[in-house]
């Protein structure tokens, strides 16, 4: 569940085919509903849909969940060199790291294969009634003027998994068992917990004790002087340009996925700006 942060590899490529963003540090707090402001590849968590706006006669669309991911057809990796692998692989021993780094061959090529994947999602039609007859639900200037800069991406559809298995297929991986307690705390993933063991000598498993989000689809958010316009739900036909998102402004001005403004690269998340 490390997201791979390289344009070129098949699973990236799928997921942002698909629509989605990727998260650095997968976690089990994002959802569809999710408000999100930009700032070039930067991101602020602006809360939910029912944070920023009253419900009119519309209610806020229900979230269908656990819904079998089958648009995702590539769940593995290629393969890593080990310099790439490890680096990315650390991010997820955490407190098991000085445990568990000593047991890895540290020459061994990696790929990683995500199991179990699902999706939660809700419809772009009650999103887009609930948003007409809702109205703002803040005082502050600050997301007023990111609404009407159209800055701001609401979540439509997470992939999540419980499972991510790092493995070689030649050689060995982990000299030796690894069997870890529960890791409490990861990263933004509130109260998950993963657990880590070996797959035979040439995988190791992380497992969560609930499905953590990988990545995420986002569409614009339309406002004029406060006002609610529309949802910006078409993309640009040039896509996955480079990691550094579309080249051109004429290219951006044609897409409102987020996913095309900030390339197959991590968004970087900020703390959100005072309202």
């Amino acid at each position: 569940m490390v997201m791979l942060g390289f344009c070129r590899d098949p699973l990236v490529r799928e997921l942002h085919k698909l629509g989605y963003s990727l998260i650095p540090l997968p976690e089990a707090r994002t959802s569809p509903g999710d408000c999100f402001a930009r700032q070039g590849k930067e991101l602020f968590r602006l809360g939910t849909l029912a944070n920023l706006f009253a419900a009119g006669k519309n209610p806020e669309p229900e979230i269908a969940r656990d819904i079998e991911a089958a648009d995702l057809t590539i769940t593995k990796s290629a393969t890593l060199d080990s310099g790439l692998g490890l680096a990315m692989l650390t991010q997820w021993l955490g407190q098991a790291r000085a445990e568990i780094s000593g047991k890895l061959n540290k020459s061994a090529k990696f790929s990683f294969e995500l199991r179990d994947v699902k999706k939660d999602a809700i419809d772009i039609q009650p999103l887009d009634e609930f948003l007409v007859s809702g109205s703002l639900n803040l005082e502050g200037p600050t997301v007023r003027q990111m609404l009407d800069g159209d800055d701001v991406y609401v979540t439509t559809s997470v992939l999540k998994a419980r499972s991510l298995v790092v493995s070689t297929s030649k050689g060995t991986l982990v000299d030796g068992k690894v069997e870890m307690p529960e890791i409490a705390g990861l990263g933004a993933s509130g109260d998950a917990s993963l657990k880590i063991t070996t797959e035979g000598d040439q995988g190791l498993v992380f497992e969560a004790n609930k499905p953590l989000v990988f990545g995420f689809q986002a569409v614009q958010l339309c406002f004029q002087n406060g006002a609610y316009r529309s949802l910006r739900v078409e993309r640009s036909k040039l896509q996955l340009m480079s990691g550094e998102g579309l080249s051109t402004s004429a290219a951006a001005a044609e897409t409102g996925w987020l996913c095309d403004r900030i390339g197959s690269t991590f968004p970087r998340f900020a703390a959100a700006p005072q309202t």
